[in-house]
């Protein structure tokens, strides 16, 4: 009698599943604001990724991804933008006039490897994006209003917490959004489009 083939336990399924080829959802580019030439030859979507692995949830969040391939017919490793900042918008490069002469000014580098721009977790175009307008607002306001260097401080700690708060009313566990979750979302970034390296 034939024997199954042993099955790998949910959790580990349900890793696998999440981190393959699916967790891509397409998406026109122009809804992220790509440029024309750009949005011609590049693959927009969303990488659903796991809102903070460490704590074992199965909340997720959605990082806007904009691949540009290669022109080559067998590419090399790809080159996966990661911003800095934090919180610097990952698809810059892909919008206005940086996006409109991408394909020009990057050709050397298309020509052996695909480029990936993303967004990272919680910056301009990911889902959730956590922006805190009335904490960006605190320079302007201090400068109108001639606070002091006490005074700006104490405005911005302020601006900040009920920013935190209102995060957290909304569910956000903001413990993931850290270094750590995102070098592994590069990692799903890898296996979600089939890269081997």
């Amino acid at each position: 009698e034939p024997t199954a083939e042993p099955t790998a336990a949910p959790t580990e399924a349900a890793a696998a599943t999440s981190a393959g080829a699916n967790a891509f959802e397409p998406v026109a580019c122009d809804t992220l604001g790509v440029a024309p030439e750009l949005a011609a030859v590049a693959e927009c979507g969303y990488v659903t990724v796991p809102e903070n692995r460490a704590a074992g949830t199965d909340k997720t969040i959605q990082l806007a991804v904009v691949r540009v391939p290669s022109t080559a017919a067998a590419p090399g490793a790809p080159v996966i933008l990661g911003t800095g900042g934090p919180g610097a918008a990952g698809l810059q490069g892909a919008t206005g006039k940086g996006g409109s002469t991408f394909m020009q000014t990057h050709a050397a580098i298309l020509a052996d490897r695909d480029w990936v721009f993303f967004t990272q977790r919680g910056s301009p175009q990911a889902k959730p994006e956590l922006s805190c307008p009335a904490y960006n607002n605190v320079p302007l306001e201090a400068a109108k209003n001639g606070w002091s260097a006490e005074e700006r401080l104490a405005q911005g700690k302020a601006a900040m917490q009920v920013c935190l708060d209102d995060f957290a009313a909304q569910g956000v566990d903001l413990t993931g959004y850290n270094s750590v979750e995102n070098a592994a979302d590069i990692e799903m970034l890898r296996t979600a489009f089939g890269y081997d390296e």
